[in-house]
């Protein structure tokens, strides 16, 4: 069975293409961030215990308490989404999507990251509205370097 490791060349060859790039950025975490407005998205590589995962997630709002009224609406989110999954930790909303990648289609990496990205840009926004926080990239922001592609 293939690892991360020999699938990764493949992963990075696919998101390039995408992309529109012959060399990608990584963070520190060794993620690939992709900017998509005013979220950014995160493309990682792992070892699970059944094989190779590819997760695409994004931060949606930080800086957030915790509140019965949020905890409420990351359900709705969840409710409503048959690819996507949300979660609150640590004061972010985040929006995440998990496939198996040793027979990852290049279809499946796309939509697996336009769905994370084009969700993200548009979450954000409303949630703000809602509950206040900070989203990834502000417009008060300068562009900021190592955030990666646009997508």
């Amino acid at each position: 069975m293939p690892d991360a490791e020999m699938i990764k060349p493949y992963v990075e060859q696919k998101i390039g293409e995408m992309l529109g790039r012959d060399r990608l950025d990584y963070d520190e975490d060794g993620d690939i961030p992709i900017r998509h407005g005013s979220s950014v998205s995160f493309v990682r590589l792992f070892d699970g215990p059944a094989g190779p995962i590819l997760r695409v997630f994004s931060p949606l709002l930080g800086e957030l308490k915790v509140s019965r009224k949020l905890l409420a609406r990351v359900n709705e989110l969840n409710a409503g989404s048959t690819l996507l999954r949300f979660f609150f930790a640590q004061g972010t909303i985040f929006c995440v999507v998990d496939l198996p990648a040793q027979d990852l289609q290049p279809g499946e990496l796309q939509q697996a990251v336009s769905a994370v990205a084009g969700t993200a840009d548009r979450l954000d926004d409303l949630l703000k509205d809602d509950f206040g926080g900070r989203r990834m990239i502000e417009e008060d922001d300068a562009v900021k370097p190592g955030h990666g592609a646009y997508l």
